[in-house]
């Protein structure tokens, strides 16, 4: 054979036609996408056949400054791109569009466009660039934008826009277009921007164009002052909203929160009859009273509810509310932030009428006895419990906790925060839910060291507790990282601000505990021997937050 390949040369141009498919997809898969771009420059047939054995990494596409410069990146550019991202192009005052005439010119077929932090400074003509790829482009974000924008203008532009994300630094004015936009209806059904648009009554034209909108996040608007006549003439009506957008399922109202897979991707997913997810930070930004008539409409519906920041002179969002009333048999997700109006029994009142409820998160007021009597209903369906600042230190609170996790064997995960009343019996009774997977500790003033030892003894014999976290307590002592060496089951150790660390008993965990596959210690004082040695076995970043009296870092 090796004759043969002597007389008969395999050509560098003939690589493709020797080698299968599959072979070539592996080499070019291992190669990342700065040698892909290398490999296209080799030759101009190479430039047309490297992108067909690695699509994925080649369909994607960063423009920063400088980029239009390096000819081999811009030659590279063909109908197989198909996400073009623009970062931090605001120098030039016609960069933006100068890329977008290059990629026009290149033939890529664009279905997904991001700007972030960029500025664009003639609207006009980059209306009229991405109105080239009318027919491709499905997803257009602007991210930490610049500059006003013409939103109704774009979406014009754009008709077959299915997600459109504007994400502005400030929303002050419509800026000035001399050409109008042809208005249609669209076939958006993902929407993010500024509530701040509700203000000079541009939101809800908008709403007007997506009758198919299945997701709206609005976003942020903490900086308005609620009430002032000046920069919020009126509060949103969410019936207007739900109205004019009837498939709506997921509806993020002046908040701030990490969207599921399946919003960015509504399409891909099976249309629900009603709403799915209603989540609001500072009720205030309109009616609170809107809240519960909201509820008892997408009831049958709703799977999650997170609701934030209701002042104590506002009225309760559970005003007028009958248990007689209301069932929600899907929600499974409820978080309450910050509500410092509204009876806590009320609140009970509504956990009891949703039976299965899996994940639960209370804040101050609504972390209360009534509220933990009322989660024993649904004993049999919690995984998660976040409890954080209760605004009472009673006894009775940390009784209705124990009494709730005393036989449940469906909690995966519980979070304490601030509780002035866990002690170190309540301590030890989490230790004994079999079926905790996750346990969050964090600031909890009277847990002392012995009770911090004898719960580390107790999770040894856990055959499910998988991630371990202690935030703000200075209680880890020798004896409790020599406890925690011997978890068979424990995979995750993470200590924040936890004081001086013993270091023979940083040694011994790091020597001994053979399941343990992430340590992070976030500004602790360790020793310098046990840095080395810790850091030898889990990285360097399981040690963070050096502080300055350290020997060595």
């Amino acid at each position: 054979m090796h004759g043969s390949i002597n007389n008969n040369p395999v050509q560098l141009k003939d690589l493709f036609t020797v080698l299968p498919y599959e072979i070539l997809c592996t080499i070019f898969g291992h190669l990342g996408w700065s040698d892909l771009i290398l490999c296209m420059s080799v030759h101009p047939s190479w430039n047309a056949l490297v992108p067909q054995f690695a699509k994925k990494k080649l369909s994607t596409f960063e423009f920063r400054p400088g980029s239009l410069s390096e000819a081999f990146y811009v030659n590279s550019l063909g109908p197989h791109v198909e996400t073009i991202t623009l970062h931090q192009l605001i120098d030039n005052n016609d960069y933006v569009n100068d890329v977008l005439e290059t990629v026009i010119r290149k033939g890529c077929t664009v279905k997904r466009l991001k700007f972030s932090e960029c500025r664009i400074f003639d609207l006009e003509k980059f209306l009229l660039l991405i109105s080239k790829f009318q027919r491709t482009l499905t997803e257009l974000t602007f991210e930490l934008h610049r500059d006003q924008m013409p939103y109704r203008h774009i979406i014009a532009a754009c008709p077959n826009l299915t997600h459109f994300a504007c994400d502005l630094e400030d929303v002050t004015y419509e800026p000035t277009i001399t050409m109008q936009p042809t208005l249609t209806n669209t076939s958006i059904t993902y929407l993010s921007v500024n509530i701040l648009l509700q203000r000079d009554d541009r939101l809800l034209p908008i709403l007007r164009l997506c009758p198919e909108l299945r997701c709206l996040v609005l976003g942020y608007a903490f900086f308005v002052r609620d009430g002032d006549p000046h920069r919020w003439p009126r509060p949103i009506d969410l019936d207007d909203i739900m109205e004019l957008c009837p498939q709506l399922e997921y509806f993020q109202c002046n908040a701030w929160e990490n969207e599921p897979e399946w919003v960015m991707h509504a399409a891909n997913r099976t249309p629900s009859s009603g709403l799915r997810e209603f989540i609001t930070d500072h009720v205030g930004i309109y009616d609170s009273r809107q809240i519960l008539p909201l509820l008892l409409k997408s009831q049958e519906t709703l799977e999650a509810l997170k609701i934030g920041r209701v002042k104590r002179d506002g009225r309760s969002w559970l005003h007028g509310f009958t248990p007689a009333d209301f069932y929600a048999p899907r929600l499974h997700t409820l978080k309450l932030r910050s509500i410092e109006s509204g009876d806590p029994r009320q609140v009970g009142a509504l956990i009891r009428q949703c039976p299965a409820l899996q994940k639960v998160s209370l804040h101050g007021r609504m972390a209360s006895e009534e509220t933990l009597d009322a989660l024993t209903t649904c004993r049999n369906t919690l995984r998660r419990l976040s409890l954080d600042t209760p605004t009472t230190s009673d006894l009775s609170v940390i009784h209705a906790f124990k009494n709730l996790i005393k036989h449940n064997t469906t909690i995966q995960s519980i979070r304490l925060t601030r509780i002035d009343a866990i002690n170190d019996t309540a301590l030890a009774a989490i230790a004994s839910v079999s079926s905790l997977e996750e346990i969050q500790l964090s600031d909890l003033p009277l847990i002392t060291r012995h009770g911090m030892e004898q719960f580390a003894t107790l999770i040894q014999n856990s055959r499910a507790l998988k991630t371990l976290v202690v935030k703000d307590m200075q209680v880890v002592t020798e004896t409790t990282l020599r406890a925690l060496s011997c978890s068979t089951s424990l995979h995750t150790l993470e200590l924040c601000r936890c004081g001086n660390l013993a270091e023979e008993g940083l040694l011994e965990f790091t020597d001994k505990a053979k399941y343990i596959e992430k340590l992070c210690i976030d500004c602790c004082i360790v020793p310098h021997a046990a840095v080395v040695q810790i850091r030898k076995r889990f990285g360097k970043g399981s040690i963070r937050c050096a502080p300055e009296h350290w020997p060595y870092v």
